[in-house]
């Protein structure tokens, strides 16, 4: 049964183009770019004169990476689109841009010197070996001091001459090489290590009356994508925040996006928290107190940040402009000339997912702050994809996705590209909300190279008013965050992402944007304060164990001391824990929290507190556990 569909399938495509119709190549250009977190949307315009009656139209030079049934012909008039095919091109390749070319004539023109100097190294180890073969005096000629040391001086300086050249010509062989390298890196960088093929797309057309038709191309492609990156500047405690969204697009679909109407278009995100947790600490015999994972703890500015270089299997070249992105988020990079990359993992993640073009796609589990990560070639090529072939009527209007519907004005305008400004926002920019999405549309032409190169776009700056707090868990970390708090935050449609922290006109470090598991408040951490210190340390005259008939009793004491060295005074939250009893003959007394806020649920304890400038605060936490004598537990 497989076989009769998949004959019929055949059948029916040799039927539609077995025909000997009239085939007109049409060129286009990349009006507008919808640019996914994972792919892109692309949109072509073009009129073309038809005659009447059936046709195909050849869409040519386009990208070899269009997605599988993403193609949408559009067009109005006494005209009917019976199919829409994609197919590649594998005899012509694309055309190469400029730039590439110009890469490839300075290594050619460095081959052919190297070639010359070898070629005179060449020479000049034949004339050693000349020298070498007849450096014995001998024959019918009288021997005497003087020939002897004629003969000696001149094998000496012809030797050294030779000998200063050979050196001379490997050391500019030398730096030629390097060069050479240099710029096979640069061009892998832009290109890719393979040519690819040609994307077409054919269009079937029936035409009722001769004339001009405006066709609307649009099609999905891989290999391009954004994620979002944010600049958080605080002057000062008692000023509103300045957000800078920012876009971070890369695209290698080999084509360029040259001034093009640019979209951005955002997903749901999964993030996970920014700031450490305390864990319940439940007490059962022979349980142990939770341990945290301070690499994990993204809260430390820089704390959960992963350095890494990717490199080829077999050459060990570092490969540029690999996308490396955490798996399960929308956060991202890519690798530099060098093959390297800097990411912050948020709390929770411990995978990195790496791909690029024309190698296999690898999931790399997180192990160090420091990784080598080795890509392999893909071995298939890519092959001709046909989609199935639908009849379009003329009098129906078009829907893409969520898009609103296609007009003859869109056509009309397509050319001249409309731009809508808007006030007080320093880059001309439009925010379109749909159901599922949030599309940022950049108001200005845009260019996007294929060249494995990050575009940064700032997007749009918000200036948030926040109120600021200090918080702190000693036990985990023994320093003070500085966290920024404001409510309505849905309406700044914020996404995943690192961020750049900016405190008082300094560079401080950077965070995750955590928008996951946000009720009512964005709570940001811009990172630690140095002018407010925090200590906890063990009271060893209160921390006791004795044993009371048949029970055991363990005392712990601790003393947090916290210093304001600042001139203004401060807000701070400091948070710190008991133990939860899980079994009835485990008993906790809490003597001492020193006004603390106490959950017993949880065993939560959290000071919250206005220090003055130059003050200092100390903070007791004293507690008792009594268990049976045959039993153990463990505590701090």
């Amino acid at each position: 049964m497989k076989k009769l569909v998949l004959f019929i399938a055949i059948l029916s495509v040799y039927t539609i183009y077995g025909q000997n119709l009239p085939v007109k190549e049409v060129n286009t250009k990349v009006n507008e770019v919808t640019v996914f977190l994972r792919g892109a949307q692309i949109t072509r315009y073009k009129t073309v004169h038809l005659n009447t009656g059936k046709s195909i139209l050849k869409f040519i030079n386009l990208s070899p990476f269009i997605k599988d049934n993403s193609m949408q012909v559009q067009v109005r008039g006494g005209i009917t689109v019976l199919s829409v095919n994609h197919q590649q091109n594998f005899v012509d390749k694309l055309h190469k841009p400029k730039e590439i070319l110009t890469y490839e004539d300075k290594i050619k023109a460095l081959d052919n010197k190297i070639e010359k100097l070898n070629a005179s190294s060449e020479v000049l180890e034949e004339q050693k070996s000349f020298l070498k073969a007849n450096k014995d005096i001998g024959g019918n000629q009288t021997l005497n001091v003087q020939n002897i040391s004629q003969t000696l001086d001149f094998y000496s300086k012809k030797m050294k001459e030779i000998g200063l050249k050979e050196i001379e010509i490997d050391h500019k062989i030398s730096k030629l090489i390097k060069k050479r390298k240099d710029l096979l890196k640069q061009l892998k960088s832009k290109i890719g290590k393979k040519d690819f093929s040609r994307g077409e797309i054919l269009v079937k057309v029936d035409v009722a009356r001769a004339g001009d038709f405006k066709f609307k191309l649009s099609y999905i492609v891989n290999n391009a994508g954004w994620f979002p990156a944010y600049d958080i500047r605080a002057v000062s405690i008692d000023k509103p925040l300045k957000l800078i969204y920012k876009a971070k697009v890369k695209q290698d679909t080999k084509i360029d996006w040259k001034n093009v109407k640019l979209s951005l278009s955002s997903i749901n995100p999964d993030v996970s928290s920014a700031s450490p947790k305390l864990k319940p600490y439940y007490l059962d015999y022979y349980s142990r107190p939770p341990t945290y994972d301070t690499f994990d703890d993204t809260s430390t500015i820089s704390g959960g940040q992963v350095t890494g270089i990717v490199v080829e299997s077999g050459t060990g070249d570092p490969i540029p402009g690999v996308n490396v992105i955490i798996k399960g988020t929308n956060m991202g990079a890519a690798t530099d000339f060098d093959g390297k990359f800097t990411i912050l993992m948020p709390q929770g993640k411990h995978q990195l997912e790496v791909s690029a073009v024309g190698y296999k796609t690898q999931i790399v589990n997180v192990h160090s702050t420091d990784l080598s990560i080795t890509l392999y070639p893909k071995q298939e090529q890519l092959k001709q994809v046909v989609v199935s072939a639908v009849g379009i009527s003329a009098d129906k209007r078009y829907k893409t996705g969520n898009h609103r519907k296609f007009d003859t004005k869109d056509l009309d305008d397509a050319e001249a590209v409309e731009e809508e400004e808007e006030e007080n926002i320093p880059i001309p920019f439009t925010q379109q909300e749909h159901q599922t999405t949030v599309d940022f549309k950049i108001d200005m032409p845009y260019t996007i190279n294929s060249d494995n190169q990050v575009y940064t776009v700032d997007m749009v700056t918000y200036k948030v008013p926040a109120n600021y707090q200090y918080y702190s868990v000693p036990k985990i970390v023994e320093k003070v965050y500085l966290l920024a708090q404001f409510t309505d935050w849905e309406k700044y449609n914020l996404l995943e992402g690192e961020a750049n922290i900016f405190f008082e006109d300094a560079f401080v470090g950077k965070t995750i944007l955590d928008v996951s598991k946000v009720k009512d408040t964005m709570t940001l951490s811009l990172g630690t304060d140095k002018s407010i210190s925090i200590k906890r340390q063990s009271i060893k005259d209160l921390t006791t164990r004795q044993f009371i008939g048949a029970k055991k009793s363990q005392t712990k004491a601790y003393k947090i001391i916290v210093k304001n060295n600042k001139s203004k005074p401060v807000n701070i939250v400091v948070y710190d824990q008991v133990p939860v009893p899980r079994l009835k003959d485990i008993k906790l007394e809490v003597e001492e929290i020193s006004g603390a806020k106490y959950n017993e649920n949880t065993g939560e304890i959290k000071w919250k507190f206005t220090l003055q400038p130059r003050a200092k605060k100390e903070l007791l936490l004293k507690y008792t556990v009594k268990y049976s004598k045959y039993r153990q537990v463990q505590l701090d």
